[in-house]
């Protein structure tokens, strides 16, 4: 960074690490609940660490970059803050989009916008990006699909795409995470749930939708209901009512475990990054399933040399030991 970076990313770990600025600014208060592990600067060390990682899987393709499902825009300032030309941060939520501007005008980050959008309809001509970076976020994309072929139609030929995420359905102790989140997300009570960011759960939602479209049900029908559709979205409640007001049968298979039924964004969905890579190179991608980077920062240095290189030879098989797992596709010249 230079010094102009600097003085931007001190400014931006003290509001990270207070909460002094929601009084008098437009900052979403549930920043705070999102970055709440970072208070210290131990914590903002290992913050710039992380995204610096994702910054050199760029290679030199750091012109302009996309930040899909950016959240509330901390990895896409940071980004900007270690060297890349332009950012543009996109999320569905319009409260986390504005609180980035927000963030990057308090600090004086140039060159990065924000804007509320759809993943799998981007709002972009064709070969818009140089990259694009998708932090913590392709676990929750529904039309996962739909998204990568979005990617790949607003990368630039030779354009680098880096994913990053945490879900990694090979790692064991992953699952039993993930299940537990979605037994919180279901049916938790008020102070689980609000660690998940959620006013009500799961259960809770689907009950409302049901009684807001069949106000005639019993209030035993309802709920009967609404633990028979988990994993259904608001659509398929209604298409689903519809059909059996008309007397008619209307099947749902639910996509997903745990899906947010309002948004319909699903909960922390387990991916097998080896699916991941399948479905980019079915698009045209070359695509590779990177070394964990600790590897790289003293993760093995007391290994020998033979060993560090037995080690990369057969690494792709140890996927199943790590909770993250890193993705880079190159779009074809």
């Amino acid at each position: 960074m230079d010094k102009t970076s600097q003085a931007q990313w001190k400014k931006l770990s003290a509001i990270l690490c207070t909460g002094a600025p929601l009084a008098d600014s437009e900052l979403d208060c549930d920043l705070y609940r999102y970055y709440r592990h970072i208070h210290d600067e131990r914590s903002l060390k290992f913050l710039l660490e992380d995204v610096r990682v994702l910054f050199e899987l760029f290679a030199q393709e750091t012109g302009a970059v996309l930040d899909l499902a950016c959240g509330y825009g901390i990895n896409t300032l940071i980004l900007r803050l270690l060297g890349v030309k332009s950012v543009v941060g996109v999320d569905y939520d319009d409260k986390k989009t504005k609180t980035a501007q927000s963030l990057a005008e308090q600090c004086g980050v140039s060159s990065a916008t924000f804007l509320q959008g759809i993943a799998h309809q981007l709002q972009f001509d064709d070969a818009s990006f140089t990259g694009v970076v998708v932090t913590s976020a392709i676990s929750h994309f529904y039309h996962l699909e739909d998204t990568l072929d979005e990617i790949y139609r607003v990368l630039k030929p030779g354009g680098v795409l880096v994913i990053h995420d945490d879900t990694n359905a090979l790692h064991l102790p992953t699952r039993r995470k993930m299940r537990a989140i979605w037994r919180k997300s279901e049916y938790g009570l008020l102070d689980e749930i609000e660690r998940l960011g959620l006013k009500q759960n799961f259960f809770q939602m689907r009950q409302g939708i049901i009684r807001e479209l069949s106000p005639e049900l019993s209030s035993e029908q309802a709920i009967r209901l609404a633990h028979q559709s988990r994993g259904w979205t608001a659509n398929d409640l209604q298409a689903y009512l519809a059909a059996k007001q008309k007397g008619a049968r209307h099947c749902v298979t639910p996509r997903f475990r745990c899906i947010d039924p309002v948004t319909a964004i699903p909960q922390e969905q387990l991916l097998n990054p080896f699916t991941v890579l399948r479905l980019l190179r079915k698009r045209g991608f070359t695509a590779e399933l990177c070394a964990p980077p600790q590897w790289r920062y003293g993760g093995i240095s007391n290994l020998g040399k033979f060993r560090k290189k037995l080690r990369y030879m057969l690494w792709p098989i140890q996927i199943g030991l790590y909770q993250d797992y890193y993705i880079r596709a190159r779009k074809p010249l």
